[in-house]
């Protein structure tokens, strides 16, 4: 039976209700996980005529999407999070000119490579001619500890909350947004168990599961601690105002789980259980929204019980990832959030015949019954034609009525 709604925060919350509101939720740009890569945004904006400033999330190159894109692509959703309070003139690799922030402490090379200096030590590469940066393992800020103390100590030198100035920006958003009460609220307070490698370096921390299992905990444990602290005067203040809060853990690569599952549920569950429960707490009228890439469907089940409402990004080229298999087997107690078109091959390098032949595809496979909102595998990638992008937008908002 349809749900009657009004709203795009009341589409949404009978999605997540797993009821059918008029047509499938849309969303592009309520995270950083949901978004469009910022050489893919400039050429959508110049399809759609909009003459706004380009902004970048620094690390992910990820645009901001604009309200006015935002509504011309239907999108029921609004991130709620910190934004750069200054901005300073970037041109990336591709000649595409641009702003980031202006406290990003970023160096550009010669050879036309790129570093960003971290808070605590460590660094952010980007080799000549790429578009991502990705943490560098031999500069890790952890990457020669031995002990937990080392690691107590690490986590103690961090900045302890965001400025006044941020938390003032991410409260006034909130309460606007939440006043107007058309679209729902996407909470971007990204905290993580697993993804505490990057401050020790992928291949050094695998191995402290196996050698250093007390190191591995306290990593995983204090990371976790450190993030929730950091956000949790703010979401004190303006919880209650989100529909979704995320959390991000990538647990698995195209083939497989990056770690077994004894070892998932042995170290690194009941950290999840202690994290995701207390945002709940702090978040009272928000669903629990977990991105985790690639091949991680003999874990949903235990992500089920811990309480997560929503799965993201449905990596349908990941083994094991076949929307229509997972729809039947776990449509009653969980959300899909993505899957909408695979990013890696169909909407980049597709036609757009092909990307909206995938759109209806999956979503007649995954909207039935409710419990799915339309987005991308993950970010849109640099290089997608508009036309691309636009098709897929239009064929969800088409093939989405109930």
């Amino acid at each position: 039976m349809q749900t009657t709604v009004t709203t795009s925060r009341e589409r949404i919350r009978a999605a997540l209700s797993h009821r059918e509101p008029d047509r499938v939720p849309i969303d592009l740009g309520s995270s950083p996980v949901t978004g469009i890569a910022a050489s893919a945004y400039e050429l959508l904006k110049k399809e759609f005529g909009v003459e706004l400033p380009l902004c970048i999330a620094s690390g992910m190159q990820i645009a901001y999407v604009d309200e006015v894109v935002q509504k011309r692509l239907g999108c029921d959703v609004r991130r709620v999070g910190a934004m750069p309070q200054s901005w300073m003139d970037w041109t990336f690799s591709d000649g595409t000119y641009g702003l980031i922030d202006a406290d990003c402490r970023i160096q550009r090379f010669d050879d036309g490579s790129q570093r960003i200096s971290l808070d605590g030590g460590g660094e952010l590469f980007m080799p000549p001619g790429g578009w991502f940066f990705d943490p560098v393992s031999e500069t890790a800020p952890m990457r020669n500890v031995g002990s937990v103390s080392e690691v107590e100590e690490f986590y103690s030198r961090l900045p302890r909350s965001p400025s006044s100035e941020v938390a003032e920006q991410i409260v006034n958003d909130a309460e606007r947004l939440h006043a107007e009460n058309e679209h729902a609220l996407f909470g971007d307070f990204a905290s993580a168990v697993f993804e505490s490698w990057q401050n020790r370096g992928f291949e050094a921390y695998l191995m402290d599961f196996l050698e250093q299992p007390d190191v591995a905990d306290a990593l995983m444990r204090l990371h976790a601690d450190y993030w929730l602290d950091y956000w949790r005067p703010v979401l004190e203040r303006m919880g209650h105002t989100l529909d979704v809060i995320w959390v991000s853990d990538d647990l698995g690569s195209q083939n497989s789980l990056i770690v077994s599952e004894d070892t998932y549920r042995d170290m690194v569950k009941p950290l999840h259980a202690r994290l995701w429960s207390e945002l709940k707490r702090l978040a009272p009228n928000a669903k629990l929204f977990l991105h985790s890439c690639g091949a991680i469907e003999p874990l949903i089940p235990d992500f089920i019980e811990l309480g997560v409402d929503i799965l993201n990004p449905i990596q349908v080229s990941a083994r094991g990832m076949d929307p229509k298999v997972l729809k039947e087997k776990y449509s009653k107690d969980i959300v899909f959030w993505g899957g909408g078109v695979d990013t890696q091959n169909v909407l980049q390098q597709g036609t757009p015949d092909q990307v909206r032949e995938e759109v209806r595809r999956r979503i007649d496979e995954l909207a039935p019954g409710g419990g799915y909102v339309f987005a991308t595998v993950h970010d849109i990638q640099p290089g997608t034609p508009a036309k691309n992008v636009i098709a897929a937008f239009e064929a969800a908002a088409e093939r989405g009525a109930y």
